[in-house]
């Protein structure tokens, strides 16, 4: 705990500031990993971020919030494996 967590956190740390270089560019970064929520020390990585993260545990919640991020309509993204994207393909 008393050096893998810290070592952990900065390189986690660093892979969000890749992700934002310069005022326009934006993102989302998704952590599928239940222990940020489950585990004590996941939470030491939530607040090492620079912006507050949201928690969000419904798959339809997810989509509608990640398409509101985005700014995009809710007819624009297909979720994976939705009727819309199987009959993209």
């Amino acid at each position: 705990m008393e050096f893998t967590i810290p070592e952990a956190v900065i390189k986690f740390r660093q892979g969000f500031g890749r992700l934002i270089r310069n005022r326009q560019d934006f993102g989302a970064i998704i952590i599928l990993d239940t222990r940020v929520v489950r585990k004590m020390y996941g939470r030491i990585f939530l607040q090492s971020l620079p912006v507050t993260a949201r928690v969000v545990r419904d798959e339809e919640q997810f989509w509608f919030q990640l398409k509101q991020w985005f700014g995009l309509e809710a007819g624009q993204v297909s979720q994976p494996g939705s009727r819309q994207e199987r009959t993209e393909r």
